[in-house]
């Protein structure tokens, strides 16, 4: 399944960046901006699939699912995710124990997720190398290259780590 797998997808709505409100993140770094700017860096390196509303000039679909108004747009989000190896799962913003569906959907459907994990909490629940960090690196080009690079052997070890997270906190 792995070498078969697409690589990267993001999937969200795209936003007006001179829109974002900057006064959503505690530390001046607007994850909204920075998700789009990796996703469009997957893109850019032809490793990348991009969907939602405002993305359809790249990727064909119009929308995800959740911009139709469709009550269980999850369902759909996660038939997009699986056969992906990695999913963009960033937060929209940026405070201590906020968690949203992003990472969960990731792993749920099989999905090593790439979350932004500097001053946020996500360490008390998720040990150390099992979602890909983005704030672990200089910018999104070397984050893209990274999972290029990255061996099934340490994927999986990565996956596994998230994947006993998500069973435990299911019980």
């Amino acid at each position: 399944e792995f070498e078969n797998a697409k690589h990267i997808i993001f999937v969200g709505q795209k936003r007006d960046l001179n829109a974002i409100n900057k006064s959503n993140s505690k530390i001046g770094i607007d994850l909204n901006e920075k998700r789009q700017e990796i996703a469009q860096c997957s893109y850019d390196k032809g490793v990348g699939s991009i969907l939602g509303n405002g993305w359809d000039e790249i990727s064909g679909i119009k929308n995800s699912g959740f911009d139709t108004g469709n009550v269980n747009w999850w369902d759909s989000k996660l038939e997009l995710l699986k056969g992906y190896r990695y999913n963009i799962a960033l937060e929209n913003t940026l405070w201590n124990y906020y968690v949203s569906e992003k990472i969960w959907h990731s792993i749920k459907a099989g999905c090593l997720p790439i979350y932004w994990g500097k001053d946020s909490s996500i360490y008390d629940t998720f040990p150390k190398d099992s979602f890909i960090d983005a704030s672990e690196f200089k910018n999104s080009s070397d984050l893209i290259d990274y999972t290029v690079n990255l061996s099934y052997e340490m994927w999986r070890e990565r996956m596994e780590k998230c994947v006993n997270v998500y069973n435990e906190s299911m019980m």
